[in-house]
């Protein structure tokens, strides 16, 4: 017996289900119609009831909905602006002395606040001294206030070794690795390595590693508290810079 037409909230739900690509869907669901019709195939639930492509993007844009090969991802953009204020970011980066010695420096950085931490800085970044590093800032994290940390994002630089992930993953942290060639994932961490070199290491000659964690600390103390449009950049916070610096000049 054939089937009458289906009522109009229910091609809506077939739409959602199985618009634009109704071959490639895999489920396998159950309709009851009408006089107690039973349809099991959606291919022939579609070649009975299927509506034009026209109303089916109607459908789909009313409800704010996107294709159905795109629904239910999030993007990465998506996931930080979701997770900021629970993400916390780290990368190396080297510095070349005035006697031709390459120094390591880890850094992190929390993406909600941009608050800067420095780790240390070294001739051999070997798998002990990272481990030690990422041991030592995680019990920094532990004392600190605010928001709890969730994910740490990092690249996938072979100086990072199975137990850097282990530490982190104790404390509750997920380790979050960015695909391969790849820097804009790991964007602010690569941005704030970016202003170190261009307000801070660009314009001075280090001698050694002390004098470098020098500069480092100072400018960090800078970075997280002096710094002029700090994040996050809004109207209220460009008024307090304006405000407390007219006022140091008076």
């Amino acid at each position: 017996m054939p089937c009458r037409p289906l009522p109009v909230r229910i091609r809506q739900g077939i739409t959602f289900l199985l618009c634009p690509s109704f071959p490639l869907v895999e489920c396998q669901f159950r309709l009851y119609g009408q006089k107690g019709c039973l349809v099991t195939s959606p291919k022939r639930i579609l070649r009975r009831h299927a509506l034009p492509p026209a109303p089916r993007k109607r459908i789909l844009r009313r409800h704010a909905l996107p294709p159905a090969p795109r629904r239910g991802r999030t993007t990465w953009r998506a996931f930080l602006a979701q997770h900021r204020d629970q993400l916390l970011a780290c990368d190396f980066f080297t510095v070349d002395t005035l006697f031709l010695q390459r120094l390591y420096v880890l850094v992190f950085i929390e993406l909600g606040s941009r608050r800067l931490h420095l780790a240390g800085c070294t001739a051999t970044p070997d798998a002990a001294w990272v481990t030690q590093q990422a041991r030592q800032f995680s019990w920094q994290l532990q004392e600190a206030d605010g928001h709890p940390l969730r994910f740490l994002i990092r690249d996938r630089d072979g100086k990072f070794p199975a137990s850097f992930d282990t530490v982190f993953a104790s404390e509750g942290l997920a380790v979050v690795r960015t695909p391969p060639r790849t820097p804009n994932a790991n964007a602010v961490a690569e941005r704030v390595v970016r202003s170190l070199r261009e307000e801070c290491l660009d314009h001075l000659l280090i001698v050694n590693q002390a004098y470098l964690r020098s500069v480092l600390a100072r400018y960090a103390a800078y970075y997280n508290h002096r710094r002029p449009l700090c994040w996050p950049f809004t109207p209220s916070a460009v008024i307090r810079w304006q405000s407390r610096h007219t006022s140091a000049r008076i």
